[in-house]
Order: structure tokens, then C-alpha cells, then sequence
């Protein structure tokens, strides 16, 4: 029967050690990963956690077999680069080893007698986001099956030159939290969820939260919301369990959320007129409309430049006529988002007025009326760049809401599109 563990974990046990130690090129589930990752250099192994105790091996590598007590097989034997041997992992100079490209790799490690490690520390270069080290034991050196899983690492999973080290935990620590999702945002917060760790002679007891490397906050489950964030900005957020007995799991890979966009202002400058009616088509690149979906989560009317002055609407509506004086309308809108909704919510909870598939492009319009004329001087949105797709937006004022010719031109903001521009820091006088 195989002694191969499925968890993500050490298994020590009360083992003095093994022999045969592999070290392999994965996913966070273990696979061998064939994504480029061509260099290693500075390999130490220690016999206590946090690179602390011996430090192998020892005396360091100058050449495959210099060392009979520390013999090291690679595959696959092919190199990148034919002067980057295998042993120049392990010599503690600027050297290093360099496999071919794209190829799934592991190191295997015989120390000709039983050795416990601990932790172990690497440089490496070009490390694709995404991958992993797998780190397996042997009492035989086979590895058919009969091998046991200590742990899956994760090298900050970062694609640049840099260092790590890992602490392989036996199994009465907490697992490693493997996943990661998000719940909700705002422009200045995150709520996500995490896969649950699970303890061997304990219970979990706290989730502690880390933003960038620095600690965020704690938790006594697998959700989190954390704020004072910045709008449109991706942040690495990564995860540590910790049980009842005050023990704690390696933390978790970084995994990358982003925050909403803040709203772009625009300003249309003085002695433009009142209107009664305020319309925002969509348009394409060249200025013609579109049907080309559009998503606005939020849109305020301002009466002076720069968003000061009166806002409108004053309230958050919850109809199309809930707030007295207003109506809102549209040419269209996909299922429950409707027009009403673009002036809801100044949160920014990504719900909001959304034309999917319009089926005309004078159709693809967003519209205000007021009950009296009003000047208005700026107006603010919030987009979904992930959908709003159409390049950019007239406004239009009318006295009468035919929209038939009489309308004024009252200006036009480009390039909202995701992937044009960084909308969370542009503006456009008109």
C-alpha cells in the first residue's frame, strides 16, 4: 500500500529523518509545472526551523561528486546554459544552476543516512507567478509511490530574482491555506474568504490577514474585510491559520485582488446653459454612438467645477422617481441593472446601470431630468472597467427631452475603456 500523503503538510512523525529528499517544480496542487523557471543557486538545507542548526551540505559543492555524503541527481539532465551545472546550486556563489527551459524539474537529495530537515532556504531567478516546490521524502530513493509528501511551498511566488526560506511543519501544525476569493470591494476595500486550514490535535483558532508582507488584521474565520485601501489598486494579500495552542501554519501564496475604481470627474466649465434633461450616450473611439456595452456604478451631478456645489442626486435612489424633482431613464438596460441604479449606491458595491448586449445604439443612453433647469458644472462617475466596454461618453442638455436636434453638445470624455487608460486618475475639462 502506498505511504504517499495527500496533504499539503510534514509528516515526520517520530522519524529521525530520511534518506532520499526531492525537491520538484509544481502548481500549488503539486503537479509538475513545465511554465520557465531556469535558475537556482545558494540550495541550504537546515535541521531546525528558520534556517537555524546545520546548514547542508557541508562543505559546500565544487563539484558533482566532491561530496559522498551529500549526492545530488537532477532530471532533466539537459541544461539551458551547459556551463550552469547541477552542483552550482549548491556552492554558495553567484553561480547557479540552470536547467532547460520549459521542462518540468526536481532535485533529489541522497544523504547516504537518515537526515531531518526542517526548513530550507534558495536564490532563484525567473520564477513564474504560480509555481511552486514540492518537497518529498523516501526511505528507498524510488520515489514509485511509496515516497511521502512533506510539504508544497510557495517562493513568494513572484517572476524576479529573489531569496526565501521555508520551515516544512509537521502535521500538528495548521495546513496552509490554498485558496483565495473576493467576496466584494469598494474603492478602498476588500472582502475576501479563504479556504479553511484544518489541524491535526487542534482546532483553528485565528486567521491572521497580511496586505503587501505587512500584518492587516485577525480574524476567528475564513473571511476578512479589509479597508483603508487605495481606489484601483492591486494588492498581495496572503493568509496565516493558527490553532488553539498557539500554533501556526506557513502562510499562504500571495493572491492578488484589486480594488474599484474611483470615479472619473470631468468639468464642463462655465456659461454652458441649463437643461432640464442630461443624457450620456455611449460612443466608440471616433465619437459615434455604440451599442458597445457600457457600466456605470455610480454618477453624481455637480453645479460648480470640480465636484463642489450642489450634488445630484441628494439622496440614494431606489426608483427611478424616488427622490423629488428627478426622473431617471434609459434606452436600455441587461436584466436587474437597471438605470436607477447608477445613482444608488456611492459605495461602489459594483451593482449599477449595465447595457450587456443593447441592441441599438441610440439606445445606449443614460439619462437625468430635472423638474427645473439646472446648470450643471462637473460630473462624476464610477465605472466597471472590467465591463464597460464602450470607449467613452457624450453629454448632452435639452430643455424639451426630445433629443431630436434641439440637444446641445455639452462635452465628451474618451478613452474610459479597461486597458486605455487608468480611469481612476483621469479627468477631462469640456
Amino acid at each position: 500500500m502506498s505511504r504517499r500523503r495527500q496533504l499539503l503538510r510534514g509528516d515526520q512523525g517520530p522519524k529521525a529523518g530520511y534518506r532520499y529528499w526531492r525537491f520538484s517544480k509544481t502548481d500549488i496542487d503539486g503537479n509538475l509545472n513545465v511554465q520557465p523557471f531556469s535558475q537556482v543557486s545558494d540550495f541550504k538545507l537546515y535541521e531546525q526551523y528558520n534556517q537555524s542548526g546545520n546548514s547542508l551540505p557541508s562543505p559546500l559543492l565544487t563539484s558533482i561528486d566532491s561530496n559522498p555524503n551529500f549526492t545530488v541527481t537532477c532530471s532533466p539532465t539537459t541544461l539551458q546554459d551547459p556551463a550552469r551545472q547541477l552542483y552550482m546550486a549548491f556552492d554558495n556563489s553567484n553561480s547557479y544552476w540552470q536547467p532547460s527551459n520549459y521542462t518540468a524539474w526536481y532535485i533529489t537529495i541522497d544523504f547516504n543516512r537518515n537526515r531531518l530537515i526542517k526548513s530550507f532556504f534558495m536564490s532563484k531567478y525567473d520564477f513564474s507567478l504560480g509555481q511552486h516546490i514540492k518537497v518529498e521524502v523516501s526511505d528507498t530513493g524510488l520515489f514509485n509511490g511509496e515516497e511521502i509528501l512533506l510539504d508544497i511551498t510557495n517562493p513568494n511566488n513572484q517572476r524576479s530574482y529573489n531569496t526565501f526560506y521555508w520551515n516544512l511543519l509537521g502535521e500538528e501544525f495548521p495546513t496552509r491555506i490554498k485558496s483565495m476569493t473576493k467576496d466584494s470591494s469598494t474603492i478602498n476595500s476588500l472582502t475576501l474568504s479563504c479556504g479553511a486550514s484544518t489541524s491535526l490535535n487542534s482546532t483553528i483558532a485565528n486567521y491572521d490577514w497580511y496586505v503587501d508582507g505587512v500584518y492587516n488584521s485577525t480574524t476567528t474565520s475564513t473571511s476578512v474585510t479589509i479597508t483603508g485601501l487605495s481606489p484601483a489598486t492591486t494588492y498581495k494579500i496572503t493568509a496565516v491559520a493558527e490553532d488553539a495552542n498557539g500554533l501556526r501554519g506557513n502562510t499562504s501564496q500571495d493572491f492578488e485582488f484589486t480594488t474599484d475604481s474611483v470615479g472619473v470627474l470631468y468639468t464642463q466649465g462655465t456659461g454652458s446653459g441649463s437643461y432640464t434633461h442630461y443624457r450620456f450616450q455611449a460612443v466608440d473611439s471616433s465619437g459615434s454612438i455604440t451599442n458597445t456595452r457600457a457600466f456605470i456604478i455610480d454618477c453624481s451631478l455637480f453645479t460648480s467645477t470640480n465636484g463642489a456645489g450642489t450634488e445630484y442626486p441628494t439622496t440614494n435612489l431606489t426608483s427611478t422617481t424616488s427622490e423629488a424633482g428627478i426622473t431617471i431613464s434609459s434606452g436600455y438596460y441587461y436584466g436587474s441593472y437597471t438605470d436607477w441604479k447608477a445613482f444608488d449606491n456611492p459605495a461602489f458595491t459594483g451593482n449599477g446601470w449595465w447595457t450587456l448586449s443593447c441592441p441599438d445604439a441610440a439606445l445606449n443612453w443614460l439619462q437625468i431630468e430635472f423638474n427645473t433647469a439646472k446648470t450643471i458644472e462637473s460630473v462624476y462617475f464610477a465605472f466597471n472597467t472590467t465591463h464597460h466596454l464602450a470607449n467613452g461618453l457624450k453629454l448632452y442638455g435639452s430643455n424639451t427631452g426630445a433629443f431630436t436636434g434641439e440637444e446641445d453638445l455639452i462635452g465628451e470624455l474618451q478613452n474610459i475603456r479597461e486597458g486605455s487608460i487608468t480611469v481612476s486618475t483621469h479627468s477631462q475639462n469640456l
